[in-house]
């Protein structure tokens, strides 16, 4: 999105400075809301980090429309994640023990379950420095002429897909088999369904924000994104079927960059899979 102020002589690191406040209130504010559903008994504790992480990256990518995309953009939105990786740091090495602080990401008195959204913090982190949307030319101004889609293709499996996989398992699993944990058929087609629709919805929030601006960067409707789309999905339900809990979130988003570069590189998808470089 164009910086809205520029025509009072607000500078684009300005403009995103201020995008980076709303994003980082909407960000928590998603996680204070899921903790308050948790503390009403709409949100089961065992659910609590495992809504959190449907959540709270989607909402933190719907707001990358907001920024400038001038060079700056992404280290700039990458602070969100970043705050969230020093936190959990610190909680976990002790430095952290405030209640007030930590009942606010998680529940309980076994902080070792802070390492799987320290990963998934990191990995967030990761996306949002080198697979930000919109690159940059080499004067540092948006390249609207190129799109890159990786971000959108992982967290529509890791995030909404991962979460609901989880849900329909342990509420609606029927077909149930054991690798390292239980998991269902139901709950790895949840994955795919999820996923699938959760990394449209990304795409089509970026494509109806942006379409007047690139409008030939970006083509929902192209055979190889949707097969992109879905084969990401799908590795992502496989790869979460052999996973050991935690280490699937290492594991799924690792497996899924891997599989986006390996797409784009093959030509399959159209688009880079990276933007760090420009």
């Amino acid at each position: 999105m164009p910086n809205l102020l520029e025509c009072f002589g607000v500078p684009g690191i300005l403009w995103d400075l201020i995008v980076l406040l709303f994003a980082f209130i909407a960000v928590l504010g998603t996680i204070l809301v899921i903790g308050s559903l948790n503390r009403r008994g709409i949100i089961s504790d065992d659910f609590l980090l495992i809504t959190q992480h449907v959540f709270a990256a989607p909402v933190g990518a719907v707001t990358w429309i907001l920024y400038s995309n001038e060079v700056q953009s992404r280290y700039i939105a990458a602070v969100v994640p970043l705050v969230f990786v020093i936190l959990f740091v610190g909680i976990l090495s002790g430095r952290i023990r405030n209640p007030n602080i930590t009942r606010v990401v998680f529940k309980g008195d076994d902080i070792t379950v802070l390492r799987a959204p320290l990963l998934y913090s990191l990995f967030i982190l990761f996306l949002t420095v080198a697979c930000w949307p919109t690159p940059t030319t080499s004067l540092g101004s948006p390249d609207y002429s190129v799109f890159v889609p990786t971000a959108f293709l992982v967290l529509g499996p890791y995030t909404v897909g991962w979460g609901m996989g989880h849900y329909i398992t342990k509420h609606h699993g029927r077909i149930r088999f054991k690798v390292f944990e239980e998991r269902s058929l139901e709950g790895a087609l949840a994955i795919i369904g999820f996923g699938y629709s959760t990394t449209y919805f990304l795409l089509g929030v970026y494509y109806l924000t942006s379409y007047f601006a690139i409008p030939s960067a970006l083509s929902l409707g192209s055979f190889g994104l949707i097969i992109g789309v879905l084969v990401t999905c799908v590795v992502g339900a496989i790869v979460e079927s052999v996973s050991p809990s935690i280490y699937d979130n290492l594991f799924i988003p690792f497996s899924l960059i891997i599989t986006v570069f390996v797409m784009s590189e093959l030509g399959v998808l159209g688009f880079p899979a990276f933007s760090l470089l420009g």
